[in-house]
């Protein structure tokens, strides 16, 4: 498997993301940086908030779309914008998006994935009401399947094991982990 940037990179430039339809919208950020032993993707541990489904999870910097968001990949940027203090117009390139995916069928949530290369690491300024923490991922040994886990998810039916990956001692797993499955199958 090539993981590059330069090779993910030609790979966005070609892939024309399928779209999801639905009511509600959202849209991620996968903020990457180019490191010795390859690209990281930078992680947020939501914060624990009442009523939020994805309260205390792991994801990507991103959210719903506003009404004055005049695309999704608006959307992505504010939101990571709000939630880490990070301006990527301003540091990082677009490389691209990947296939929207279902982050919750009840919710009829379609999400916009958008990939970014940072020109430069500034620092980070989480907003605490909204993240927790904010951390960086070696992407090659999730690609590599060297981190799988499983996500116990409790349903008024019962429990169900969700694949994931190992990352930091939790499970990154859900739409985030569909996420980096699409990002992993362009660049096979």
């Amino acid at each position: 498997m090539q993981l590059g940037i330069d090779h993910l990179s030609a790979r966005l430039a070609q892939h024309r993301p399928q779209e999801l339809d639905g009511p509600r919208f959202a849209a991620v950020a996968l903020v990457l940086r180019e490191r010795k032993n390859g690209p990281e993707v930078l992680v947020i541990e939501r914060a624990t908030v009442d009523g939020d489904p994805w309260s205390g999870h792991l994801a990507f910097p991103g959210g719903r779309r506003d009404r004055q968001d005049p695309s999704l990949e608006a959307t992505a940027l504010r939101e990571t914008q709000e939630e880490l203090g990070l301006d990527l117009s301003t540091h990082g390139s677009r490389l691209g998006a990947l296939d929207h995916v279902r982050a919750h069928r009840a919710l009829q949530l379609s999400v916009a994935p958008f990939v970014y290369l940072l020109r430069n690491t500034p620092a980070l300024t989480p907003s605490p009401r909204e993240v927790a923490r904010a951390f960086w991922v070696e992407l090659l040994p999730l690609a590599t399947g060297e981190r799988p886990a499983r996500y116990e998810m409790k349903t008024p039916t019962g429990k169900f094991a969700m694949p994931g990956y190992s990352v930091e001692g939790r499970v990154l797993w859900g739409m985030s982990y569909q996420v980096l499955l699409n990002l992993f199958r362009l660049t096979a």
